[in-house]
């Protein structure tokens, strides 16, 4: 017993000679701690904040709460933050959904105030409104942001700029050609050359709304291009409008509508459509005709206005028993219907896509009064199926009355071996107003109503869209 005291003894001596070892440790620490000088202040670090927007406001430039599209706006606003460095800032102006003006520009320090003047677009289908306005600005921790609205109060209202009595054309040559308004209507915004023909028109042209020597004044609107499409342009290097193609015909007018930003053309070659060339198939005539797309068409024998037989998407600016074709130019067979008036038309029963499409099922009519579907899943008569106007390489449009027995496919020529597959391919917009059924027939969505559409196929894209027709 007494060895295992002796161990004890000895591991007690150790312990305690450990403990004063780590007592004397702790003791020097203290006192090297005493001897360093701490430091006067710590690394500032980033404090989380977003910048602050306030007096934002856009107003003429002069300070009027409305001006008009193509005038000039100014938008202040103050901008800072408390503990980090701004960025950037972003101006959007948005009408209907569309997008007029979208301004970025950078910014340093911690306040800033934006002070900036832009001209709002004047662009295609502008009508008077209110715009959306909104400020974004950045800081550099990260890329916060604030992002602020205007409210009414602090926007403007914009309207479509006056419509003028006339325009001016100025081609590349330097011929100039009046543009009448086509009619008093204040809602009426097209215009016509005035010239009896535009044989020496060049390549291209400009629309202006004054002119000065000859030449587009851009104190005021003037219409060239840009991206592929008529847009306003500021200074003589924009890009002009190509003239309209006719071949071997000679442009007798071309119009422009200051709404659309649309420019149309009419040849002085016209075409005589005379009933008494008809010839009887049973409840109908017809007749084989080479149309021109553009040509004036001259109706005889159908009577003294010709508006409520006709097919709107083939047919132009009617009046009395005249028109403007606006279809491809091609050979058309033309069915007369000698019950109802109407006039049903087709490609030669051999022409198959990628010129061709058919509408074949039910719930389908021709677009005029009385609104009757008369649609049938049948090739035998021209009331049972519905002809395409072609309107791109594999695009396709009809103009059509659709009730709620609608239930139809499309045909890529006359005949059923023509059937397109709308079961396994297409995407169908939008899906509130047209759906399918399980063998893939169009059939109406939750929200369609009975009444004239637009129907447009795209094979290429394997797109088909119904648009309400106005």
């Amino acid at each position: 017993m007494s060895s295992f005291i002796i161990v004890k003894l000895e591991i007690l001596r150790k312990m305690k000679k450990i403990y004063v070892l780590f007592m004397s440790s702790l003791l020097l620490l203290s006192c090297a701690k005493d001897d360093v000088s701490k430091p006067s202040e710590w690394p500032e670090w980033p404090t989380p904040s977003k910048p602050k927007i306030e007096n934002a406001v856009l107003r003429g430039v002069n300070g009027e709460t409305v001006v008009a599209a193509g005038d000039k706006v100014k938008f202040t606003a103050q901008v800072s933050d408390e503990y980090n460095d701004l960025v950037s800032f972003q101006l959007l102006v948005t009408m209907d959904g569309a997008e007029i003006l979208n301004l970025s520009k950078g910014l340093s320090g911690r306040s800033a105030v934006i002070e900036e003047e832009a001209t709002l677009p004047f662009v295609a289908g502008f009508q008077n409104g209110r715009p959306v306005v909104t400020i974004k600005a950045v800081n550099d921790l990260g890329g916060n942001e604030s992002t602020l609205t205007l409210d009414e109060a602090a926007s403007v209202a914009v309207t479509r700029p006056e419509t003028p009595s006339q325009l001016y054309l100025v081609d590349d040559l330097g011929n100039v050609y009046e543009m009448d308004k086509e009619s008093q209507n204040e809602t009426d915004y097209s215009f016509r050359t005035s010239a009896a023909d535009l044989a020496g028109i060049g390549d291209h042209f400009k629309v202006a709304e004054k002119i000065i020597n000859n030449k587009p004044d851009y104190s005021g609107l003037v219409w060239g291009y840009s991206d592929n499409k008529i847009a306003i342009v500021t200074d003589d290097a924009a890009t002009s409008i190509p003239t309209p193609k006719v071949g071997s015909y000679t442009l007798e007018n071309i119009t422009f509508d200051m709404l659309s930003f649309l420019a149309d053309k009419t040849l002085t070659y016209s075409i005589d459509i005379d009933k008494s060339r008809f010839f009887d198939v049973g409840g109908y005539v017809q007749l084989d005709v080479q149309l021109v797309e553009s040509a004036k068409i001259n109706f005889i024998g159908f009577g003294s206005d010709v508006t409520n037989m006709l097919r709107p998407e083939f047919f132009k600016d009617v009046s009395g028993s005249k028109a403007k074709f606006d279809g491809p130019s091609v050979l058309y067979n033309l069915k007369y219907n000698t019950s109802n008036g109407f006039m049903y038309m087709e490609r030669p029963r051999d022409v198959f896509y990628p010129e061709v499409m058919y509408i074949l099922g039910t719930g389908v009519g021709f677009p005029r009064e009385p609104y009757v579907a008369t649609l049938a899943w049948d090739f035998a008569y021209p009331h049972q199926w519905f002809f395409f106007k072609k309107v791109g390489a594999s695009a396709f449009e009809a103009v059509v009355y659709i009730d709620q027995t609608m239930g139809f496919k499309f045909y890529r020529g006359y005949g059923w071996a023509q059937e397109e597959d709308t079961k396994n391919l297409y995407t169908v917009e939008p899906a509130n107003l047209i759906t399918r059924n399980a063998p893939g027939d169009l059939i109406p969505g939750p929200d369609f109503k009975a009444g004239l559409y637009t129907i447009h196929i795209d094979k290429a894209s394997e797109v088909i869209r119904l648009t309400p027709y106005n």
